[in-house]
């Protein structure tokens, strides 16, 4: 029971996500020293685009499986068939896909982007390192269903140490610049994939190979699609159009910041790898109140703790960038501060949409997605082509993120019988993006410190005081 533990599981998701980050800044400091701006700006492009080549080739079936697995754990042979026709179609639609593209893509990189960044070689280890990643995901995916959060940080983070290592090669010693960078993530991403490749082959395999498994998957996935397209598309639009009309050394700066901003997201998506199963699990098989009462809760620590660290980053920014890339990336800082609003926006997204998805209310995320992708896709081509520079982009990412979790959270308020977010939660947001917006106008470090003393107070005393009784267990408290 303790592995299975919230408290557990979330402990060792977020010390991988913070030890996989602290690797990744290793190699941020390496590229730093090696790399030009413009090599960022071809690695953070093409990396805006892998997003949604994923996701397409995924095609929604490692939502299938983390909702289906749970349905067949029972009869292991029917579990068993399902898996592995779900993952057979997957590697075989994806594998098509990407070899088409990268014998016929060339034509239509070149016609429909400014191609500074060359098809060949570029965009081509691009295509394969992502269809490499995705090979990963639905093993992945078993893993986080099964609550084996050990193992799956472990094959992780031995990615990221590979990762490093790979990275080093290529970029410090043979001085391969973006290229460099590009081959080291198709070669860690790889070995990953081989490694889980002949983990599912020895538990999985099966001769039993079944359409309806996957035309089952696919009906949940695929309407989950557009609404995942969306959401890259929406953080990705920027990148893609800042490409086309600013300098590359302006889109490697806006790519670090957007890098750095994007590790509240990913240590929160850490987080929410243990809390979703928990969650769904709990309001399953516990009484109503004890699971409303531990979601409550849990919501309450969840907002606390990312607003006290976004405000902290986003406040002192400029130290942070200086001591850990340079001076000669301190251009990036102003677009971090908003960055970070964006990114809190994004991880307060987690807690309305698991209660959308308790519900099967998947329609939402549709609508939502829809609505915050043609708004980021139309300001940005208007605020963009008209000359708006990457500042513009910027604020256009935060603004598209308030209307896709302002629709969620306001559908699970409305559906739900039992709300997450209160009046409490919205007083320690509005102090902390308060504080990230008022950041320009306080160039002296003693008010930035003690404005970030002012959320944490208040976060300990709206949200966190009483309420750490409720996560951790009575032995660890005496």
């Amino acid at each position: 029971m303790a592995r299975r533990s919230l408290l557990f599981n979330s402990a060792v998701y977020v010390v991988g996500q913070f030890v996989t980050k602290a690797l990744g800044f290793v190699l941020l400091l390496v590229y730093a020293r090696f790399l030009q701006p413009e090599d960022f700006g071809i690695t953070g492009t093409l990396g805006a685009y892998s997003q949604i080549l994923s996701t397409l080739f995924l095609v929604g079936l490692h939502g299938a499986v983390s909702k289906h697995y749970f349905d067949h754990k029972n009869d292991p042979e029917e579990l068993r068939s399902y898996l592995c026709s779900v993952f057979l179609f997957q590697l075989v639609l994806s594998g098509v896909v990407v070899g088409l593209l990268d014998v016929y893509g060339g034509g239509a990189w070149a016609r429909f982007t400014s191609a500074s960044i060359p098809f060949r070689p570029y965009v081509r280890l691009m295509l394969w390192t992502t269809f490499v990643a995705t090979v990963t995901t639905i093993p992945q995916t078993i893993y986080q269903s099964q609550e084996r959060a050990g193992a799956l940080v472990g094959f992780q983070l031995f990615q990221g140490l590979a990762a490093v290592g790979i990275g080093v090669l290529f970029v410090a010693v043979l001085r391969q610049h973006a290229l460099g960078v590009l081959r080291s993530q198709l070669i860690s991403n790889g070995i990953l994939a081989v490694v889980f490749i002949a983990l599912f082959v020895r538990q999985w395999a099966t001769t039993e190979i079944r359409w309806r498994h996957v035309r089952r998957a696919l009906w949940f996935g695929l309407p989950l699609l557009p609404h995942s397209v969306g959401s890259i598309l929406m953080q990705t639009v920027d990148r893609m159009m800042l490409e086309k009309y600013v300098a590359l050394d302006e889109v490697g700066q806006y790519s670090i910041a957007m890098t750095l901003g994007m590790i509240l997201v990913m240590v929160a998506g850490g987080v929410n790898q243990a809390w979703a199963p928990h969650f769904f699990r709990t309001m399953r098989d516990e009484p109503e109140a004890m699971a409303r009462g531990k979601a409550q809760q849990f919501a309450s620590l969840f907002v606390a703790i990312f607003a006290v660290a976004a405000t902290f980053g986003g406040l002192f920014a400029p130290e942070l960038v200086r001591i850990v890339l340079g001076a000669r990336y301190l251009p990036a800082v102003p677009y971090l501060a908003p960055f970070l609003i964006g990114n809190l926006i994004a991880v307060y997204y987690y807690l309305p949409a698991n209660q959308l998805f308790l519900l099967e209310k998947t329609g939402w995320f549709l609508v939502a997605t829809t609505l915050a992708t043609a708004a980021s896709v139309g300001l940005n081509y208007w605020f963009l082509s008209g000359g708006g520079g990457a500042v513009a982009a910027v604020w256009i990412f935060v603004a598209g993120n308030v209307i896709q979790t302002g629709i969620i959270f306001f559908a699970a308020l409305a559906l739900q019988p039992f709300p997450l977010l209160r009046w409490r939660h919205g007083v320690v947001f509005a102090a902390a993006t308060g504080a990230l917006a008022s950041v320009r106008h306080m160039p002296a470090w003693q008010p930035r410190a003690a404005i970030t003393v002012a959320v944490l107070a208040l976060s300990l005393g709206l949200l966190v005081r009483g309420n750490l009784s409720g996560i951790i267990p009575k032995g660890a408290r005496r």
